[in-house]
């Protein structure tokens, strides 16, 4: 009795896990409150929330109890889980949502709401071919703000689009800020009945959603079967 109690217990642990035969991510967001201007307690109050998130799918996906105080640094400096199992993670965090993404394979993810910018950090971080993408081809309005701040809506959710993959390209690597942005060149097609093309430069697998008025990116060493979960906020926090 107890044997076979063992083993329906191991069957459902693997249903709950992604199949097996391909590569697979998890993404797991949560809405969380605005900041309310205290920006040390607001990032305490986030990582609250992703410890939340970590710990229960730890045990749903990988079996594992997950401890901050475990987690060591990999490969670039970035936090990492230890031994030699396939578990890895990411998390991201801005104003209003917090994300985590686990994986059997090295990932990344970045989310932002598009906010005002100026000009001159489109042109430090972007190519003149995603600039372009970013304004409008022939947009002559969009070039005459050159040196403005940057408001329109079309605008600022085409930066953020690009700015999110980026970020998920290195957060992906270890490499943070220190590697060029400019490097990490993308190119997004919309083809009709088959969803978001997207091209980097550098090697990876992209996906990416736009939920509500967020962008939220990943980015992973090779293809993937990809899960998207929108978490409750956890009473307790």
């Amino acid at each position: 009795m107890g044997t076979r109690s063992n083993l329906q217990g191991e069957e459902d642990r693997e249903r709950s896990r992604p199949a097996a035969k391909a590569n697979w991510a998890a993404v797991c967001y949560t809405y969380c409150k605005a900041s309310a201007g205290c920006p040390q307690g607001y990032l305490k109050y986030q990582r609250s929330i992703s410890d939340h998130i970590l710990k229960q799918e730890f045990i749903n996906l990988f079996h594992v109890n997950f401890e901050r105080d475990k987690l060591v640094k990999g490969k670039n400096g970035k936090p990492a889980w230890p031994g030699d199992g396939d578990i890895y993670f990411n998390i991201t965090n801005t104003g209003g949502l917090v994300a985590c993404v686990l994986s059997d394979v090295e990932v990344g993810i970045d989310a932002e709401k598009p906010h005002p910018i100026r000009m001159p950090v489109v042109r430090r971080c972007c190519t003149p071919e995603e600039t372009a993408y970013i304004l409008g081809e022939g947009d002559l309005a969009g070039i005459r703000m050159l040196e403005s701040l940057i408001s329109q809506e079309t605008v600022l959710s085409r930066f953020f689009q690009i700015w999110t993959l980026k970020e998920s390209y290195v957060k992906m690597t270890g490499e943070g800020l220190r590697f060029p942005l400019r490097q990490a060149a993308f190119s997004i097609q919309d083809a009709p009945g088959e969803g978001r093309r997207i091209h980097c430069s550098q090697p990876g697998f992209f996906q990416q959603r736009q939920m509500g008025d967020y962008w939220i990116s990943l980015c992973a060493r090779q293809g993937l079967e990809v899960s998207w979960k929108e978490l409750p906020h956890p009473s307790n926090i």
